[in-house]
């Protein structure tokens, strides 16, 4: 069971800075459309997790049949669909859940952006809270897929997840009590991580390690019968120092041990690592660039070397360092230094850019560009639709994190 866990504090809609309370609505229709269906746990941005031992997977164990879970937004006497829009679950594998989304959604997009510029302060708009209870009402099955809970995720007595709504005191007293709660909560958990014993602490990660020394060490995906082997070596005590050093003490090794120092150490029989080419071309990825250097290139090294020699198409956001995010002109000329670095670690790949400067200047046969705002979905969908798609993307843009949520939507 899958529970993505979304915590916004940038909006994509509106106008002023109240009416980033309307951002949950484009943002779970968007998920909806992209495909998910697992189960989504909004909360608000004073919102949090309380008790982070809280079994999630377990309590929606037996609710597959239920499509949304929210607290009730008043007392007992309150109607069902009187709840609070500030925390709640909502199972997109539920066609009721698209109705819920696709109604709520589509009262917001009554509102129009003109409406939107004129409502300067709360409550000069229908507000997004009673737009859900209008379409919870409105929606003949919701009553009977709709959970209110008490007491478990919302308002400050939530057991799970915990909320000071404004009522709670002013904003300065509410961040002071956020930060305390918060900081308690993660002092317990690492309380109760510490007491585990040293097995207890490596059995989340056993099976990733044993991949990760096939992949690193033998340069290949683990076949089913070795991984289980390795898994099983380490669960009955068998450290991760010498499960590595079995692997370097194989058969299967010492016939590949030319092509490990060819790959970690040659880089490919004397080929340029990407560093060497971000700090050739004065890339900020690399180790000589900025302010600090980002060093970035010893990561995507690791990861993209075995694409080489592809012919994959990468796209990136964001080509130079200076732009409007930071002050910078928009109309200003200038190279990117990592789409030179690219084209030559990448001779086979086809790579794409995206910024909202113009780098049209720069002409190559395997480079395409297309210029647009990371901050607008129609440009973003310009961008998806101008390749049959990516095999990498990499978003060095404005690090806005509504930029990059759309992105990530979009792309």
């Amino acid at each position: 069971m899958t529970i993505n866990t979304f915590h916004f504090s940038a909006y994509i809609a509106g106008f002023y800075s109240w009416q980033a309370t309307y951002n949950r609505i484009p943002l779970l229709k968007g998920l909806l459309e992209s495909g998910f269906r697992g189960w989504v746990c909004y909360l608000d941005a004073d919102a949090y997790i309380a008790d982070l031992n809280f079994d999630a997977a377990a309590y929606l164990a037996d609710k597959i049949n239920i499509a949304f879970i929210a607290e009730s937004g008043g007392g007992p006497a309150a109607p069902w669909w009187n709840v609070n829009a500030g925390v709640f679950l909502i199972n997109f594998a539920h066609p009721v859940a698209h109705s819920i989304v696709h109604s709520w959604s589509s009262a917001f997009e009554t509102i129009t952006d003109q409406q939107l510029v004129d409502a300067i302060v709360w409550d000069q708009l229908p507000n997004d809270q009673s737009m859900l209870h209008a379409s919870l009402r409105t929606i003949p099955e919701a009553h009977s897929y709709t959970l209110v809970e008490r007491g478990l995720i919302n308002y400050a007595a939530g057991s799970f997840i915990k909320q000071y709504l404004r009522a709670s005191g002013n904003f300065d007293d509410r961040v002071e009590k956020l930060r305390e709660d918060t900081d308690e909560a993660l002092a317990v958990s690492r309380e109760a991580l510490s007491g585990r014993s040293r097995f207890a602490q490596l059995d989340a990660t056993q099976e990733s390690v044993a991949q990760a020394l096939y992949r690193a060490v033998l340069l290949r995906e683990p076949d089913p019968p070795g991984l289980a082997n390795a898994i099983r070596a380490m669960r009955a005590g068998k450290s991760i120092e010498d499960t590595l050093r079995s692997c370097f003490r194989c058969d299967e090794f010492a016939t590949k041990h030319l092509r490990f120092i060819d790959t970690y150490v040659k880089h490919q029989a004397g080929t340029d690592t990407l560093t060497i080419l971000a700090d050739r071309y004065g890339s900020d990825k690399g180790t000589k660039r900025g302010a600090p250097p980002h060093r970035y290139t010893y990561l995507y090294d690791l990861i993209l070397d075995k694409y080489r020699n592809a012919g994959i198409d990468l796209l990136e956001l964001g080509l130079a360092v200076g732009g409007p995010e930071v002050g910078g002109e928009i109309d200003r000329k200038v190279d990117s230094p990592s789409i030179q670095m690219w084209l030559e670690y990448f001779p086979r790949a086809h790579v794409h850019g995206f910024d909202i400067s113009d780098f049209s200047h720069i002409h190559h046969p395997r480079f395409t560009f297309v210029r647009g705002d990371g901050g607008s979905s129609e440009d973003l969908q310009r961008l998806a639709k101008s390749a049959a798609g990516f095999d990498v993307v990499i978003d060095d843009g404005s690090h806005a994190s509504y930029h990059q949520q759309l992105a990530f939507l979009h792309i």
